[in-house]
C-alpha cells in the first residue's frame, strides 16, 4: 500500500468514529442526560422534595422533539406550566431560520395548550418568569 492509501483509510476511520460519537451524544442530549450529569452528586444532604417525570409534557401542537429546555415557570394558580425550549434537539442551532414556537403553555397533565414565538427568536433566553400583576 502507498502512503496516500493508508492516510485515506485512517481519515475514513476517524470520520466514522466521529460521526458515531456525535450521534451518541445527540441521543443522550435528547433524553436530557449526559455522562457528565449522571456523575454529579447532590450539593447537600437535605431531602429532595422534587421528582423528575420524563416526557411529562409533549409538543403536540407542532409535533416536534424538544429542543434544549432553558426556562420553566408555574402560573400564579399553580396549575399551568410555561416552558421555553431552543427549538431543535441536540447540538442543532436553535431557532434560527425556523418557525418553531419556543414558548409553550401546558396544563397540569402536561397537555400543550398553546405556543408562540415562532420566527421571533434565534436562541431563546435562559429563563422565563411570571409577573404577579396579572
Amino acid at each position: 500500500m502507498t502512503i496516500s492509501i493508508v492516510v485515506r483509510l485512517v481519515c475514513a476511520v476517524v470520520i466514522v468514529v466521529c460521526i458515531a460519537a456525535q450521534r451518541a451524544s445527540v441521543q443522550a442530549q435528547q433524553r436530557g442526560e449526559t455522562a457528565e450529569t449522571d456523575k454529579v452528586q447532590p450539593v447537600n444532604s437535605g431531602p429532595n422534595p422534587y421528582r423528575a417525570i420524563r416526557d411529562w409534557a409533549q409538543l403536540t401542537l407542532e409535533k416536534r422533539p424538544w429542543g434544549g429546555s432553558n426556562g420553566v415557570a408555574i402560573d400564579r394558580a399553580g396549575k399551568s406550566v410555561w416552558a421555553t425550549d431552543r427549538c431543535s434537539p441536540g447540538v442543532a442551532p436553535g431557532c434560527l431560520g425556523t418557525k418553531a414556537n419556543p414558548v409553550h403553555l401546558f396544563d397540569e397533565t402536561g397537555k400543550e395548550i398553546r405556543s408562540f414565538g415562532g420566527g421571533m427568536f434565534v436562541w431563546p433566553s435562559t429563563s422565563i418568569e411570571m409577573e404577579t400583576c396579572g
